[in-house]
């Protein structure tokens, strides 16, 4: 007996099915269970050995900046420099840590895939229902499928009744699916295969039984599992560039160590042991081991600002890359959309086509024809219409029942103030019930205590009422009829003559089969049968329509006329139900009553678009960023929503037009990679994908050296989400493996919050690159300082300790103020950053020549200036200098290419105080005596002190200088 689990069961019948893997519809016996067991094993995910944290701690130390630092921590500890080794090592230590987190929080995506699974399956063996252990689920068992069970394996459906499952933990696809048994075709994607039962999704309606097919690795989700596990980790575009970056300073800081090393101690034969410490001084200040922490608060701050923007940063490396994303790949349910269902428009049997205003579950909205209000009142038809809406269903608010009388002598508010009254004192008195020692409390205590009870429970309440009025509140029940019984609370139809005298006998609910619902309603005239269903299904019922001068017959032409209009509205991506009613005299209804109908219209319902979401995928386009829709729904769908929103825009080249379709599906995407990228790079819209499709598409994107973020919430999503340079998932909806396998979680699943992040992300990046400069025009007016100082034959410009302070105090208080700077300008008219773009390029050099050569032209005059003093004297007046011009060139930092009195010079207060702190730190380290010992200084005149600072701030005008050269001349 061979079964292959991978055969296209789909295309088969029931029947042909069973044959194929060798099944009865009675089951299995215990013993062809047991024998199929031994042959393909247990029905769980493939085991795959865990990371040893060892091994992954190790790995963080494989760097080459790392290494340096070893090095640099090496030659301290000889020169017997022990601060210097701490902080290096603490340094090195935090970012292993760091490392470690990020890469072993990745092992915990195919962890959450398992744990997804039941414990147990209910299935047919030896003629009887069996309740089984999962793994034991065997090719050729029939499972049994009830409402509130997982599916236990991949299997074809041969019996249903009303059966609906969800798989959007599978296909990312928000409504339930009904099932069906008829064949389809043999590549219709996994969304399409309604005859298919998956593992690990569920039953949520009705009951049936499949027939296994596949079991453990060879079922979809466990092929997502294994691709999974197959991916190698691989080192972000923001790790590659901080790698360079790395090397880049370290070259610099290692040339010119060897550079004063060999000009003090073979050209002007200083003693080796002053000279190798200054040497070991130089090294380890101009090596940016401080770089990796100065970058990790960069990114921290990033994280922290996008979390306020609902981005919550799983790994902070993403803050940074979101500043170069150049395409978004995102899903279209509840992320572009609501992922509810509202009416959109109304058509009625009088050719009058309404709007319906106010998008989502807000129970306030208007009713437009032309533009111009409707007046429900003169229009009876669509009252009526609304009133079968309103009555045919059963949908409703959360926590909120309906005819119920209030109290004659109170309202509703004052009613709902007194219970949480009541609550508060129950919840009171319940408090101290568990008070086991103590006095007990006095009656102003008690009313105290219940007094602020009260007040919280007002407050969570308009708190509440608050996002209320934003989203609309919550409606429960089938998204199709929350749409219907929406509509009737935005007309008020209960509240209207006659409809608020209407009272519900008797109720049909929806069946696959007959596609309606039909409600038996007590009207003004006596009993009606209110019907809700498919729009052809309703129109086959019906003989009449209904007009403001009353019924007419139904004839052919008037059929036609009302089935192109149903057909627009379909061929336009809308949910089109029929809406018809029937005089009987009967008090309870069966579905033979349902027929000669009087038809009332049809309702055209959509996921609406997120509000804002236009607005964000306009300024993605200004800012360079490309929108891509990757979808699990149909193509007419997807191309509707995206032509709303701004994604997809009508070609103005006709060949364009004929050669490239709206939208795309997985089918017609099984194509060489030449032709594949082709199709990627001039189609927005991609419908009806697969897990496999989206990966390619996200890998052929990356082949093209585009950095792109990409958004999912089912396990479908998982391998692209994690093959992405940021993966983000939806923090409402998603699930568990799609976040574990993300960089970033959306708290609201908005599109707009995506966008949010982008702008945050390019801020991050540019604080990177001016917290590094910064770093750099220090370690770059040292080098030549103490070359030039050498050359001349000068004394030591400063000690191994003064260059160490100004490295650790002046330049890390400053660098950390830094990485708070707000964006400047409008950041998102600019281009984004290319994925190859490097953190230290040329361009940058004229500007740090420039400034790093005014700070050392006033350090070697003012050491020359008071060398006659001695070289004590020299060195500390020259200490304040470059002190003071570092902390004065952090002004100039704030933007690189803006004018500080453009951007405010006072505009970023964590920078003001840190440069006010740095100074007083300055004057502390020179005028206190036990500083001076430390860092052997001599005692200088306050107003010297003031005088030089002043001098300082010459390098402001350096900056500026600068800017306006290279920005507003353009001379170089």
């Amino acid at each position: 007996m061979d079964i292959d689990q991978k055969h296209p069961y789909h295309s088969l019948s029931q029947e042909e099915t069973l044959e194929k893997v060798s099944a009865k519809e009675e089951g299995l016996s215990s013993d062809e269970a047991k024998k199929r067991q031994e042959k393909f094993g247990k029905n769980k995910l493939p085991e795959k050995g865990g990371t040893n944290p060892l091994l992954l701690i190790l790995k963080q130390f494989k760097d080459f900046l790392i290494f340096i630092l070893f090095i640099a921590a090496g030659v301290a500890w000889w020169a017997d420099q022990m601060a210097d080794v701490y902080i290096i090592l603490a340094v090195i230590l935090f970012n292993a840590i760091m490392g470690f987190t990020q890469e072993y929080k990745a092992e915990k995506a195919i962890q959450s895939i398992k744990e997804m699974q039941q414990k147990s399956a209910l299935v047919l063996r030896d003629g009887k229902e069996k309740e089984i252990d999962v793994e034991d689920v065997v090719p050729g068992d029939i499972i049994i499928l009830k409402e509130g069970r997982t599916i236990p394996a991949d299997g074809r459906i041969i019996e249903i009744n009303e059966l609906r499952t969800s798989e959007a933990s599978l296909t990312g696809e928000s409504m339930p699916i009904d099932k069906e048994l008829d064949p389809v075709e043999e590549d219709a994607p996994v969304g399409d295969r309604k005859n298919m039962a998956w593992k690990s999704t569920n039953v949520v309606n009705g009951k049936g039984k499949a027939v296994v097919t596949a079991i453990g690795n060879n079922t979809e989700i466990g092929k997502i599992a294994k691709s999974m596990g197959e991916m190698e980790m691989q080192d972000s575009n923001f790790k590659k560039k901080t790698n360079l970056l790395g090397k880049q300073m370290a070259v610099i800081a290692i040339g010119t160590a060897i550079i004063i090393f060999w000009l003090g101690y073979w050209v002007q034969d200083y003693e080796f042991q002053e000279i190798l410490l200054v040497t070991i001084a130089v090294l380890v200040s101009t090596i940016p081991e401080g770089l990796p922490a100065v970058i990790s608060i960069v990114l921290a701050i990033g994280a922290n600002r996008m979390a306020k923007q609902n981005a919550l940063i799983r790994e902070f490396t993403a803050t940074e890359m979101m500043g170069s994303v150049s395409v978004i790949l995102v899903d279209k349910t509840g992320t572009l959309t609501q992922s509810i269902l509202v009416i959109k428009k109304l058509f009625t049997g009088n050719d009058k086509e309404v709007a319906v205003t106010d998008n989502g579950y807000q129970l306030e909205g208007k009713f437009k024809e032309n533009d111009r209000e409707l007046n429900l009142e003169e229009n009876p038809v669509e009252q009526k219409l609304i009133a079968i809406a309103a009555f045919c269903n059963d949908a409703g608010i959360k926590g909120e029942a309906d005819d119920i009388e209030t109290s004659k002598n109170s309202s509703p508010q004052e009613e709902k103030k007194e219970k949480k009254k009541e609550k508060a004192s129950s919840e009171t008195k319940e408090k101290q019930g568990k008070q086991k020692t103590g006095a007990p409390a006095s009656k102003k205590e008690e009313e105290e205590e219940e007094e602020i009870l009260f007040e919280e429970e007002e407050e969570q309440e308009r708190n509440e009422d608050d996002q209320e009025s934003e989203q609309g509140p919550e409606v429960t029940g089938d998204p199709t009829e929350a749409a219907m019984f929406v509509i009737g609370k935005k007309a008020k139809i209960k509240e209207r003559e006659p409809y608020k005298n209407y009272k519900l006998l008797d109720d049909l609910p929806f069946k696959s089969e007959q596609k309606f619902r039909a409600s038996l309603v007590e009207t003004e005239k006596g009993p009606e049968i209110f019907t809700i269903g498919a729009p052809e299904r309703i129109l086959e019922l019906s003989t009449q329509y209904l007009t403001p001068e009353g019924t007419k017959d139904l004839d052919n032409e008037k059929r036609k006329e009302l089935q192109d209009k149903m057909d627009e509205w379909a061929d336009g991506a809308m949910r089109v139900l029929a809406l018809g009613y029937k005089k009987t005299e009967k008090e309870s209804i069966d579905r033979q009553d349902v027929k000669d109908l009087v038809w009332v219209g049809i309702t055209g319902i959509i996921d609406p678009p997120r509000k804002g979401v236009a607005e964000s995928i306009k300024e993605c386009n200004t800012a360079g960023i490309r929108v891509v829709m990757v979808t699990g729904d149909h193509k007419k769908t997807a191309a509707a929503i995206a032509r709303d929103i701004g994604i997809l825009k009508e070609r103005e080249d006709a060949k364009d037009k004929e050669k490239y379709p709206p939208s795309i599906t997985t089918k017609a995407l099984d194509v060489d990679d030449e032709k594949f990228d082709e199709y990627i790079d001039n189609i927005n819209v991609f419908a009806r994908m697969n897990p496999d499709t989206k990966l390619r598409i996200a890998e052929r994107l990356q082949a093209k050296e585009t950095l792109i973020a990409m958004t999912g919430d089912g396990v479908n999503d998982a391998p692209a989400l994690k093959r992405a340079d940021v993966g983000i998932a939806m923090g409402v909806r998603g699930t568990d493996v799609a976040k574990d396998a993300s960089e970033i979680v959306l708290q609201d699943d908005n599109f707009s919050s995506i966008v949010n992040a982008i702008r945050e992300g390019r801020i991050v990046f540019n604080n990177v690159k001016i917290t590094s400069y910064f770093l750099l025009t220090t370690n770059f007016a040292f080098a030549i300082a103490f070359i030039f100082g050498m050359s001349i034959g000068w004394p030591l410009l400063f000690t191994a300790a003064q260059i160490l302070y100004v490295n650790l105090i002046t330049d890390g208080i400053m660098d950390i103020a830094l990485a708070t700077e707000p964006g400047h300008g409008n950041i998102m008219k600019q281009p984004p950053v290319k994925k190859s773009e490097k953190i230290l390029k040329w361009d940058i050099a004229p500007f740090i020549i420039i400034v790093s050569l005014v700070m050392v032209t006033l350090t070697l005059l003012t050491f020359w200036h008071y060398l006659p003093q001695g070289e004590v004297m020299a060195r500390t007046a020259a200490f304040i200098v470059v002190s003071s011009t570092q902390l004065f060139n952090a002004y100039n930092m704030r933007s690189l290419r803006l004018s500080v009195f453009e951007i405010g010079v006072f505009g970023n207060r964590w920078v003001n105080i840190a440069f006010i702190a740095a100074i007083i730190l300055q004057v502390i380290v020179v005028k206190i005596p036990f500083f001076q010992d430390l860092l052997r200084f001599e005692e200088l005149p306050f107003l010297d002190i003031c005088i030089l600072i002043l001098i300082s701030s010459a390098i402001l005008g350096a900056g500026e200088l600068y800017k306006y050269l290279r920005f507003k001349k353009e001379l170089f």
